[in-house]
């Protein structure tokens, strides 16, 4: 997170200080960790939206990815079977465990120690029309 305030990398973090949102130190976040050559393009193109949240359509099998207001994408697939609802399942309530807090992290491989893109991001409500 130090990296992205400093402006080191691509993303956005919160100031959960501010927001008074209070989390036990060894809380673990869960989050979304995306492994691409093009991982600069990706962050870049990312940086460029107002992420809002990541969810799991399990009936569709595949992460949504919401920005500002009204933009959803079908962010990405998985396999649909028993083990995948179950971990989709696990996934959305360690969110709800942390008052909605996950993360978007891009990198260039699975093995790297840096990111080049990380979003910290907070489900919001949505606000009434």
């Amino acid at each position: 997170m130090e990296i992205v305030q400093e402006g080191s990398t691509f993303g956005s973090v919160l100031d959960l200080q501010v927001l008074g949102f209070e989390l036990p130190d060894d809380a673990l976040i869960p989050g979304v960790a995306v492994a691409t050559s093009r991982a600069i393009a990706l962050a870049a193109f990312t940086n460029s939206l107002e992420i809002a949240s990541i969810d799991v359509d399990r009936q569709r099998a595949c992460l949504v990815l919401s920005a500002g207001v009204s933009k959803r994408w079908l962010y990405a697939y998985y396999k649909k079977n028993k083990q995948t609802d179950q971990e989709a399942e696990a996934w959305e309530a360690a969110k709800k465990a942390c008052g909605g807090l996950h993360f978007l992290a891009i990198q260039d491989s699975l093995d790297s120690d840096s990111c080049t893109g990380f979003w910290l991001i907070l489900d919001m409500p949505s606000p009434p029309v």
